[in-house]
């Protein structure tokens, strides 16, 4: 679902229909990612966590919602899975926040084992 990280042209004439396009289909790609690290996330967080990060979202408030929800699986010490560690790293990428918002994560990225062969 993921398709690596949008890019906005700075090149372009401000208030440019075309500029207002990309930038809107860029965040549109930012909140679906959120969306879905949400999705990931939602069996070890509680209703009212999910709640608080979705209001963020909901209100045009990505990297509050992006940085609330690394607070909440970096202080809960949660388990994530490496797809949504990745979504964060991306997310964080894409709205130029520091690289330690998702890298305070990393120790509690699930390492999924091979299923056995027969």
């Amino acid at each position: 679902m993921t398709q690596g990280n949008p890019t906005i042209p700075l090149k372009l004439p401000e208030n440019s229909i075309m500029q207002n396009r990309l930038v809107k289909t860029a965040y549109k790609l930012i909140k679906s990612k959120l969306n879905e690290v949400i999705l990931l996330t939602r069996e070890v967080m509680q209703e009212t966590q999910i709640e608080f990060v979705r209001s963020y979202i909901d209100a045009g408030e990505w990297r509050l919602a992006i940085e609330t929800l690394c607070d909440i699986l970096y202080e809960d010490e949660l388990p994530i899975s490496a797809t949504a560690y990745s979504l964060i790293q991306e997310i964080s990428s894409s709205l130029d926040l520091k690289n330690s918002v998702g890298e305070i994560l990393k120790p509690q990225v699930l390492i999924t084992a091979p299923f056995p062969t027969r």
